[in-house]
């Protein structure tokens, strides 16, 4: 269940110092914080930019003049969303829901009425309808622009939130629009519980999707490196190959048509594809897949880095 604001704002810190917050009028504070205090965290449409402007990608006058609209268009109609979830994406749609059930069960088993951190959720996120439904669980959300989804707008490189104040953190298709991906991660780890969960997809295999906000991608063995601070409890490939060779496809279209919908109609035409990639031993669909998984739980015992050379799965 999507958290109270109110219930939010008590967990809220200052990006820069991470002393507390309170509010002043319509803006928000950092406590007892000395120079620092004088700084104000405005609202836009009534939720707060939590960003440290001077050490963020994110332009301060663009997100208070634009109003936090993401810079890219995130609405999707009925159709197009049936078509992803259906034709395009079902492996991944079903992979995701059923990693969301387990992610669930482990929370409300450490505790009743687990708080979950969802980053870069301003469009919800797929498989997730779970967690909007329990009525146990507290959904607190933010990304890089303003949402009905979202509680509050922030940076990830600088996450806003009380050290070990959540229990998990659900992070999709995110950490390739980051500048440092370690530090976010650094940050996960910060904000979690003891033994707190997380649970991320990134891809390996992708073309550009975020125009200038798209940077790193991940094989397997380096996604597994990126989480080695956490125990893994399950881990794997959450699009194949299949949806590789369609986004390969789709792009080559696009380029020699110079045309963005021939692209789409292209991918869209020849979706069968994908399920070719069932015929493909897993071992080497590791080394070619569209993106991977990662769930696991806070560790303070570090993969070392002779485990991540026997960690590889692939076929090489």
């Amino acid at each position: 269940m999507f958290a109270d604001f109110e219930e939010v704002k008590k967990m809220l810190v200052c990006p820069r110092s991470g002393c507390p917050l309170v509010q002043k009028g319509d803006s928000l504070s950092p406590l007892n914080d000395g120079k620092a205090n004088r700084t104000l965290y405005r609202f836009v449409r009534g939720q707060p930019v939590l960003v440290d402007f001077e050490d963020s990608l994110l332009n301060e006058e663009e997100i208070f003049v634009e109003g936090a609209v993401s810079a890219l268009p995130r609405k999707q109609g009925v159709l197009r969303k049936l078509i992803k979830a259906h034709l395009l994406h079902p492996d991944a749609n079903r992979r995701a829901g059923v990693i969301a059930g387990k992610f669930l069960r482990e929370l409300k088993q450490k505790r009743e009425k687990p708080k979950l951190l969802m980053i870069g959720a301003g469009g919800g996120g797929r498989g997730t309808d779970v967690f909007y439904d329990d009525q146990d669980a507290r959904l607190i959300s933010f990304d890089i622009y303003a949402s009905p989804l979202t509680h509050f707008v922030a940076d990830a490189h600088k996450i806003p939130i009380e050290t070990a104040s959540v229990d998990g953190v659900w992070i999709q298709y995110v950490l390739e629009h980051v500048l440092e991906p370690w530090r976010v991660v650094s940050e996960i780890k910060r904000v979690l519980v003891n033994e707190g969960l997380v649970y991320a997809e990134t891809p390996f295999l992708q073309q550009v999707h975020e125009g200038a906000y798209d940077f790193v991608r991940f094989t397997y063995s380096g996604h597994r490196w990126l989480f080695r601070d956490f125990i893994e409890i399950e881990s794997g490939i959450s699009m194949g190959p299949g949806v590789q060779l369609l986004w390969t496809l789709e792009h080559n279209a696009r380029g020699v048509f110079r045309s963005r919908a021939i692209g789409q109609a292209a991918k869209l035409a020849l979706f069968w594809l994908q399920f070719l990639e069932r015929m493909i031993p897993l071992r080497y669909a590791f080394d070619n897949a569209s993106s991977f998984y990662f769930f696991g739980a806070k560790t303070d015992k570090p993969l070392t880095p002779q485990e991540i050379v026997r960690y590889y799965k692939g076929a090489l």
